[in-house]
């Protein structure tokens, strides 16, 4: 009994650890941390129905005997529940890459794409990306680039009154995943939110959605909204 004590006190101090409370240039944020094995990306359950919800997804997993730890949704998508770009689960490609010119945040180009191939998670420019002839675990397309090198974005204005929640996702010098999203009730511009990711040691980062946008380590106390692709954090 004291042993299985100890593994879950040991168990519960390890997830604890990858969740935090920032504060940055004035924003409150929340980030969660995770190594690129725990990262999962889920659009479609085994019978091709979009499961569209944090409480399907975990109602899915659970089936499986999966106890997912995290979630938050992925790139941006259509009004049909269809990701705008890229999209790869398991090895398998749904959705192809996305090189077009068109209004709205997922075409601000330099946009990206977020990959973990052989455990290593990655984030490249989308025409970097279909150069490297690729062949990851996961993948999900979006835009914009909130760093490219460590650089921010070239057409983000410092002084920008266009502040809104955002989330996104970005990759730590220990090569850990590291998503995070501005706290409740917090809106920032996207020169602001791009300057998070470098505070927080990353020189890769990805916008992922904005006013929709949930981070949530209990589905059922989730607002119910619809997404496409969906990231739960879990170990098999």
């Amino acid at each position: 009994m004291r042993f299985l004590i100890f593994t879950l006190l040991v168990a519960l101090c390890s997830y604890a650890q990858q969740i935090a409370t920032i504060e940055h240039e004035g924003a409150t944020y929340r980030t969660f941390t995770a190594s690129p094995g725990e990262v999962h990306l889920h659009w479609k359950n085994a019978q091709g129905g979009k499961l569209k919800t944090f409480t399907a997804l975990s109602t899915y997993l659970t089936s499986q005997s999966i106890s997912p730890i995290m979630f938050t949704n992925a790139g941006l998508y259509e009004d049909t529940e269809t990701p705008c770009g890229l999209h790869i689960e398991a090895g398998s490609e749904f959705t192809p890459l996305n090189l077009r010119d068109a209004p709205g945040n997922f075409y601000l180009k330099p946009n990206g794409v977020f990959f973990i191939s052989e455990q290593k998670a990655q984030i490249l420019e989308s025409s970097a990306y279909s150069k490297a002839q690729l062949s990851p675990r996961l993948a999900v397309q979006s835009g914009p680039l909130l760093l490219d090198k460590g650089k921010i974005h070239p057409k983000f204005n410092k002084g920008s009154s266009s502040k809104l929640l955002r989330s996104g996702i970005g990759i730590n010098q220990e090569g850990h995943v590291v998503f995070a999203i501005t706290d409740t009730g917090e809106v920032v511009n996207f020169h602001q939110f791009a300057s998070l990711f470098l505070h927080l040691g990353c020189q890769d980062a990805l916008f992922l959605d904005g006013n929709i946008s949930q981070m949530t380590t209990n589905a059922a106390k989730a607002h119910n909204k619809n997404y496409a692709a969906m990231f739960a954090i879990y170990k098999k």
